[in-house]
């Protein structure tokens, strides 16, 4: 298991001070971790938050004129499982961020004891979340050119109508099979969505909203039918 932290924080010396501290926690529970840093806000910092796996985020609640708060919704909108922890030095600033259901909050300087705790916590969530995932596995058998093959369904990015055959996305790779999309639903758990009459998406793959299209973790792009919208934003937070 990797674990993927995120450290937004303008004061190099706390910096500097919680890069360390994640090291030598990474080491103590063994754990392969990847360390990210930002000492400010910019395309950088938010280019990061879109493209990469964050699984703890800590946030300074104030970094240099820019709103940690703000940051961290940003954080929630592309990864709604992240584990929040917000830093500060004062903590009447604590309230404001406390609407993102972050796992815990650190005031300055902080306490190794307590950041601990708060990582330890944050490991078992994702620990939780990729057993709970290995547990709900789940297999399609599907026939391509005569070829039969299982294919684990929460790989599939999309599924769509493609020349009066079913295209499934999945990675990288297109899969034609001969079977219509209303049978082929029927297979499948809730983990798919309906956007469109010849269009399944799996929620867990998708990046964003933008408009009135669904942007895919790959970058494709997948029109929404405006009769279906309001189900679908609905579907994607539940």
């Amino acid at each position: 298991m990797v674990m993927n932290v995120l450290i937004v924080e303008d004061n190099e010396l706390f910096v500097n001070s919680n890069a360390r501290s994640m090291k030598v926690l990474a080491n103590k529970y063994n754990i392969d971790m990847k360390v990210k840093v930002f000492t400010n806000v910019g395309d950088l910092l938010y280019q990061h938050i879109k493209e990469e796996s964050i699984d703890l985020a800590l946030l300074d609640v104030e970094i240099g004129n820019h709103d940690g708060v703000k940051v961290g919704k940003k954080i929630v909108k592309y990864h709604p499982l992240v584990s929040l922890v917000f830093i500060t030095l004062y903590r009447k600033y604590l309230d404001r961020a406390s609407v993102l259901d972050p796992i815990g909050f650190l005031v300055k300087p902080v306490q190794f004891d307590r950041l601990e705790k708060l990582f330890c916590k944050a490991v078992m969530l994702k620990q939780g979340l990729l057993s709970l995932e290995e547990k709900n596995t789940k297999f399609v058998t599907v026939m391509e050119n005569r070829n039969k093959m299982e294919i684990k369904e929460c790989e599939i990015l999309y599924i769509r109508t493609c020349q009066r055959k079913l295209l499934l996305k999945v990675g990288e790779r297109n899969i034609l099979i001969s079977e219509t999309i209303s049978s082929f639903e029927k297979g499948l758990s809730d983990l798919f969505i309906k956007i469109a009459r010849d269009i399944l998406v799996n929620k867990r793959k998708v990046k964003e909203v933008r408009g009135m299209q669904i942007i895919m973790c790959n970058g494709d792009s997948l029109d929404i039918s405006w009769r279906k919208f309001q189900e679908v934003i609905r579907k994607l937070h539940t």
